[in-house]
């Protein structure tokens, strides 16, 4: 929030080149965001993943859940208003393999 109020004090100054170096850092912020709660969902499929190969057998639930991580991620990557994502399937492998790196740290 308190960017915006410094954005609008910038406009209404008429700085126009601070206020727009701060829309681009506001655009990343938001973009990291994004690729944070990508990979976060992403760790979270890998578990489940893992625990159903791992127990060989699977349940109403974790199919359930399986599914819905898949599509929270499908729908957080697109971007509004275009028909581009945030990763492209480059950038969403090596996310989540980054997060299962971290996976097996943290659970190892």
């Amino acid at each position: 929030m308190e960017e915006l109020i410094a954005l609008r004090e910038l406009l209404q100054k008429g700085n126009i080149s601070s206020a727009l170096l701060m829309i681009d850092e506001m655009e990343e912020m938001s973009k990291k965001d994004i690729i944070n709660k990508i990979r976060s969902y992403g760790i979270i499929l890998l578990l489940h993943l893992i625990r159903q190969k791992a127990e060989n057998r699977t349940t109403r639930s974790w199919d359930v859940s399986i599914h819905n991580l898949v599509l929270e991620i499908q729908d957080l990557n697109a971007r509004p208003n275009s028909k581009g994502t945030y990763l492209n399937e480059q950038e969403l492998r090596e996310s989540l393999e980054s997060g299962f790196r971290q996976l097996l740290t943290n659970h190892l």
